[in-house]
């Protein structure tokens, strides 16, 4: 499964869309969401809510796109993040999905 890439502290929006199995829009009651840098196992972003509707813009700002520890030298060429999407988080309705993605390394520029 081949993932976005995007380039190191370059803002991004990610588009998350609730329906039902048979492609009807909801709403959910809540919904929130989490980043992590897989690749250092760090929190980036902690649960943060979002206003709830059928479709919702999670914008990803430029310093959350940062490489962590990166150096001219560094042999890194890409940091992978989860963004990770709970809707109706605590009830018994509760649904969970992640979006992945890598992070491009620009060799030589400092965040």
């Amino acid at each position: 499964m081949s993932k976005d890439v995007v380039n190191e502290s370059s803002a991004m929006t990610l588009v998350v869309k609730f329906a039902t199995r048979e492609g009807v829009s909801v709403i959910p009651e809540s919904i929130r969401y989490r980043i992590k840098d897989v690749t250092h196992c760090r929190d980036v972003t902690g649960w943060t809510e979002v206003a709830t509707a059928a479709t919702v813009n999670i914008t990803i700002d430029s310093t959350e796109n940062t490489i962590h520890g990166d150096s001219s030298c560094s042999r890194t060429q890409y940091e992978e993040r989860v963004v990770s999407v709970q809707a109706n988080y605590g009830t018994e309705t509760q649904y969970t999905d992640e979006y992945r993605y890598l992070i491009r390394n620009l060799r030589g520029f400092q965040s």
